[in-house]
């Protein structure tokens, strides 16, 4: 986030809203900045701040896709020795399942 302060002040900004936001000769740093110096931060702006009233200059920006990922759901798997081929339903009525294919599978669309 930006911090401005007249060039000749001591007081540094960080609201846009701010009254004394400067506009022109300005110093501009992108941390906050100390206080132990005589440098002070604007009351001002601290206030807004505290209301969230503050317009902060903040550029966003989006990564790239490379930087996320979309989470799969993972075919459901009977455990080893388990595995079905038919499903009971109401009544003692059976009826045959689909045999699962691969995700990756050449045959992908085939069933």
């Amino acid at each position: 986030m930006p911090y401005r302060k007249l060039t000749h002040s001591l007081t540094w900004h960080w609201c846009h809203n701010c009254s004394c936001w400067p506009h022109r000769d300005f110093r501009q740093r992108e941390d906050k900045p100390v206080t132990w110096n005589g440098q002070t931060l604007c009351e001002e702006c601290a206030m807004r701040d505290g209301c969230s009233d503050c317009q902060h200059s903040i550029t966003l920006s989006v990564g790239l896709p490379s930087d996320s990922w979309v989470r799969m759901p993972l075919p459901h798997r009977e455990p080893r020795g388990r595995e079905l081929d038919s499903w009971e339903g109401e009544g003692g009525r059976t009826a045959a399942l689909p045999q699962a294919h691969s995700l990756f599978s050449a045959d992908r669309g085939q069933r």
